[in-house]
C-alpha cells in the first residue's frame, strides 16, 4: 500500500492536511493567517422586510459567515463556522439540520450538536432589531 493510487482519496487528503499542519500552513490556507481584524466590520445590517420574506439570510461579519434567521416569532443570528474544526456548515432543509461537510457533523435547528464529532453548539451572534433593520454584531440594548 505504498503507492499513492492504492490509497483512497480521503487518506491522501488527510496526509496532505497533516503535512500542511506540521508545516504551519493550514491557518494560512484557511484564510486565518494575516487577516486584518481591524478592517472587518463590527456590525452588518439586514433589511427586516427581506428577512421576513426569505426567513434566512447569510451575511459576512468580520469575514465569518453568519446566518440571520426569522422563524415567524424570533429573530436570531448564529455563526456558520463548525465548532469542531472550523469548516462552514450549511442549512439542509430536507434534514432540518445544519450539516458540516468536513466530518459529517450535524446541528439541530437551534445550533446544538446532534451527530458527528462536534460537541459545542454553533456560536450565537448578538443582534439588535429595529423597526426596519436587524443589526448583527450589536447587542439589543
Amino acid at each position: 500500500m505504498g503507492k499513492t493510487e492504492d490509497r483512497p482519496p480521503c487518506a491522501e487528503r488527510r496526509r496532505l492536511i497533516g503535512w500542511l499542519g506540521a508545516a504551519g500552513l493550514v491557518p494560512l490556507l484557511a484564510g486565518c493567517g494575516g487577516r486584518d481584524e481591524e478592517a472587518a466590520p463590527a456590525a452588518v445590517s439586514v433589511d427586516r422586510a427581506r428577512l421576513e420574506r426569505e426567513g434566512r439570510v447569510v451575511v459576512k461579519l468580520g469575514g465569518e459567515p453568519v446566518e440571520v434567521k426569522f422563524d415567524g416569532e424570533r429573530i436570531e443570528a448564529r455563526s456558520l463556522v463548525c465548532t469542531h474544526v472550523g469548516c462552514v456548515v450549511r442549512w439542509d432543509s430536507e434534514q432540518d439540520r445544519y450539516v458540516c461537510p468536513c466530518h459529517e457533523g450535524r446541528f439541530d435547528a437551534d445550533g446544538n450538536p446532534v451527530a458527528g464529532p462536534p460537541t459545542t453548539p454553533l456560536r450565537r451572534v448578538a443582534l439588535r432589531v429595529t423597526e426596519t433593520t436587524v443589526l448583527i454584531g450589536e447587542d439589543d440594548a
